[in-house]
């Protein structure tokens, strides 16, 4: 399989490929481009038909990746979603449904002594991060 060179090593984060033809994309592979989708998980961009295609160091965080496709080595592929702390989650699928499972800095929560579990989110959305409001709790703001 030949390198993509269109959509590899791009910054291609928040768009959509559904109407691309899907020849454009078939048979390659596609290195080193970030594909995130900020705030939907399992998000479809790619167009239909498409297939072997492998991706290799992408970030496709948030894409939902047809079958018939492969996430090849250094790919994240992670579904996350900012929650009511103002905090970015990986979240898990359970039956269907997508639920908060562990925060995105996870290791700055567990140094603040801030909790990581997810029955901990606040129920009412903050207008600042959990992390943000305690390190200005030191400051005395």
């Amino acid at each position: 399989m030949n390198i993509n060179t269109k959509y590899s090593f791009q910054s291609l984060g928040g768009k959509s490929f559904k109407d691309i033809p899907a020849e454009e994309f078939n048979n390659t592979i596609i290195k080193g481009s970030c594909f995130y989708q900020e705030s939907t998980p399992d998000a479809d961009i790619f167009p239909v038909g498409m297939t072997d295609v492998e991706f290799q160091h992408c970030n496709l965080d948030n894409v939902l990746i047809p079958a018939g496709n492969t996430i090849g080595a250094g790919c994240c592929a992670r579904q996350i979603l900012v929650q009511n702390d103002n905090e970015d989650w990986i979240l898990r699928k359970v039956d269907d449904k997508y639920i908060p499972e562990e925060p995105m800095r996870k290791h700055e929560f567990v140094e603040l002594g801030i909790s990581i579990s997810p029955d901990d989110i606040p129920r009412d959305k903050l207008a600042t991060s959990r992390i943000q409001l305690y390190k200005d709790s030191l400051k005395g703001g």
